[in-house]
């Protein structure tokens, strides 16, 4: 009898756990479609009316401090690569450039970092605020031509920094320079974006390989001349 009862709990704290996993993949589903119809309504006002391209395109979608929405594009895998050589400038022969080719194909690895490479860079640079030749991030609201006023969706862009400070007269105080930056809020939120992004293309890319591994990649060398 004390036997069953403790199963009987058991069961009940197991079919609990389960109902409470639906409950959040539901919801989970529910926040991603209101997110796309959300998105998808601000793209037919700039009378962008192919709703299955903007669908498939987007990778992730997420709702920034200010309300607007910021998309971040389904990720397109790679399999195209070319490796160049060139004697006067840096002294690489054609045989260095095989050799690279030939370890680039033969490194599941290699191929999988290549195709992560720019989402990696965002995500660092995102993390600190700033990327390389001193550019920061700023928000670019979206318009198209022949549009009265920009929709509710933004794009990331980098600037220079100097950039900035030239639209203030070429003097800027930090609080001018940090008002037209991406604020640490949204640049958590883009973060969190672009982080999942790269879960769901690692995931890709490792479905990819074990069903192919490197065997379809198609790669060459050339002359590169400088």
């Amino acid at each position: 009898m004390v036997l069953a009862s403790k199963i009987s709990k058991r069961r009940l704290l197991f079919v609990f756990n389960i109902k409470k996993l639906e409950d959040m993949v539901q919801n989970y589903k529910e926040l991603k479609k209101s997110l796309m119809d959300g998105y998808l309504a601000e793209m037919r006002k700039a009378n962008c009316c192919d709703d299955d391209y903007y669908r498939k395109d987007a990778g992730q979608i997420v709702k920034l401090s200010n309300g607007g929405y910021f998309v971040v594009g389904k990720s397109r895998m790679q399999t195209h690569f070319c490796f160049g050589y060139d004697t006067d400038f840096s002294g690489h022969e054609q045989s260095d450039a095989e050799r690279a080719r030939a370890a680039f194909v033969a490194s599941a690895t290699a191929f999988k970092n290549a195709n992560l490479r720019a989402l990696d860079e965002t995500i660092e640079a995102l993390k600190v605020g700033k990327m390389e030749w001193n550019r920061v991030p700023v928000l670019v609201r979206e318009s198209y031509c022949g549009q009265s006023e920009p929709i509710n969706v933004y794009d990331l862009s980098w600037e220079r920094l100097s950039t900035i400070i030239e639209r203030h007269g070429g003097s800027a105080t930090q609080a001018q320079i940090d008002a037209d930056c991406v604020s640490a809020e949204d640049r958590a939120i883009m973060l969190g974006a672009y982080e999942a992004e790269r879960e769901d293309f690692s995931k890709r890319l490792d479905t990819y390989l074990k069903k192919y591994g490197t065997n379809k990649l198609h790669t060459w060398t050339y002359w590169r001349d400088e």
